[in-house]
């Protein structure tokens, strides 16, 4: 294992089997999805907001997204460009206000207020007026 990763770096695998008697952890990589992550971002939230689903890997608008039951969320884009670069910030910065306001996060909800939020540069996102807009928006949507 060591000739393909280093210490410190970030994986997606799935969990084959743990050694009650010397916490060796065995790993499985399934398929090509699996692996070292490299080009993107790594949030973490409140593992309690991020749902079990039958598929933890998402695609949409040239973003891939992992979701691990753990908390942790990794944002990826196809191409790493200044327009890529942005929606990763957007997309990043929508999960933020979702996990502050403790809101469940999965992935028809971020689609949906990723493209609610086109014309809405990243950085205003956290702007407290479009905080407190989608905060509101997703929590009467729940209600009714």
């Amino acid at each position: 294992m060591r000739e393909f990763l280093d210490i410190g770096d970030l994986v997606v695998a799935e969990i084959k089997s743990v050694s009650k008697v010397d916490f060796n952890i065995n790993l499985h990589l399934r398929h090509e999805k699996f692996g070292r992550l490299t080009n993107g971002a790594l949030i973490a939230v409140n593992n309690s907001l991020i749902r079990r689903m039958t598929k933890h890997i998402v695609e949409f608008s040239g973003l891939e997204l992992i979701f691990a039951v753990n908390g942790f969320i990794w944002i990826k884009g196809a191409e790493t460009n200044q327009e890529t670069l942005e929606k990763i910030a957007k997309l990043r910065n929508i999960i933020r206000i979702l996990d502050d306001a403790m809101i469940p996060i999965y992935p028809a909800l971020l689609i949906e207020l990723f493209e609610q939020s086109a014309e809405v540069k990243a950085k205003d996102l956290l702007l407290t007026v479009n905080r407190q807009k989608i905060s509101e928006r997703v929590k009467a949507s729940i209600i009714a």
